[in-house]
């Protein structure tokens, strides 16, 4: 989060969890690699994964997303802040 805000990768996998989940870290990984991945490289998917674990930790302890397990969703303020960030995170 920058001054209380997510940032745009934290953005991407608020909304990814939302609009795909409820996503583990490596069905979340597996999608920030896809969204990502613009070149010619195979996408670094088990790094991304590691990011996952990153980028859901502060959305979780703000209470826009909620685990259950390894398990992620998103919580009404996490789809709130989703619908009204306008653009695409």
């Amino acid at each position: 989060m920058s001054g209380g805000h997510p940032t745009a990768p934290q953005k991407k996998a608020l909304r990814l969890i939302g609009t795909r989940g409820p996503l583990d870290a490596d069905r979340l990984g597996r999608h920030l690699a896809r969204a990502w991945h613009t070149g010619g490289n195979p996408a670094p998917t088990p790094a991304a994964a590691r990011l996952a674990d990153t980028l859901a930790w502060r959305p979780a302890a703000q209470g826009l997303i909620t685990g259950t397990g390894d398990t992620w969703s998103t919580t009404a303020d996490g789809r709130r802040l989703v619908s009204c960030s306008g653009g695409r995170a």
